[in-house]
This record gives C-alpha cells, structure tokens and sequence, in this order.
C-alpha cells in the first residue's frame, strides 16, 4: 500500500478524526438510544487514513497530496511543456543558437569568425538554459504558496 496522504493532510485527518470520535461518543453518553453510528464510522475511517497515510478515495481517482508527488508532478509537466516547444520565446532562442551552431560546423564564418558565432550559441543556450530555471523556479513557488 503506497502512502498518497501528505503530512498536513494526515494531521488534519487525524486532529478532525479524534474530534468526531470524542463528540460522538459524548452524544453517546448523553442519549445512548441515539447513537451516532455514521458519524463514528466516519471519523473512525479519518483517524486510521491519517495513521497509514493511505485514502481509498484519493488513490480511486489518482490523486496525491504528498509533497514530492506534487513537486514530481509539475516538473513533469514543466519539462513535457519545455520538449514540445510550446514556449516561444524559447524556442527563438534556441533556434538562433542551431543556427549559430550549425554556422560554426559547417564554417560559414571563416577565421576570427568562428570563435565569435561558437561563442553566440554558447550564449544562447546559456540565455534559454536560465530562462528554463526561472520558469521551473516560479512553477515550484507557486505550488508552495
């Protein structure tokens, strides 16, 4: 059984749990002919969710409140985005850097040149490789805020 319930969650389950076990069984104390059976099988369920961190329902529908998952999850999506090429301002940059690039190989540029258009493309990739970690930076922040 792998664990899908995070930290926060699973003390919150547990916290609300044991407060949904106490109230029921004060209610059961007071009016024994009243029992609250669905409201102690429900947090009886919270309170063993948040000791095994697992949830039935949340792994039904695939879903994962544990940090790394998340942090996974998103530069997944963030690299799937970056291959694909949906960003464009990055894919001029990486275009102009093949071009110098592929400049450089083929010796367009002649002498001095070539050391200058070698050092375009380094600059380029530079450029789009930092641009990449901003974007990743801000995508990781913004799922932490």
């Amino acid at each position: 059984m792998r664990k899908n319930v995070g930290t926060l969650d699973a003390t919150l389950r547990l916290t609300l749990g044991l407060l949904g076990l106490a109230y029921s069984v004060g209610r059961m104390s007071r009016r024994p002919y009243r029992t609250p059976w669905i409201l102690m099988f429900l947090s009886g369920m919270k309170v063993a969710e948040g000791i095994t961190r697992f949830c039935p329902m949340l792994y039904s529908m695939g879903i994962s409140t544990k940090k790394e998952d998340i942090v996974n999850k998103v530069l997944e999506k963030t690299l799937r985005r970056s291959f694909n090429g949906d960003d464009s301002a990055k894919n001029a940059a990486s275009g102009k850097a093949a071009k110098a690039s592929k400049q450089a190989v083929s010796g367009e540029h002649s002498g001095a040149g070539n050391h200058r258009v070698a050092r375009k493309a380094g600059e380029a990739n530079r450029h789009t490789d930092s641009e990449q970690l901003l974007t990743e930076t801000e995508l990781l922040n913004s799922v932490y805020e």
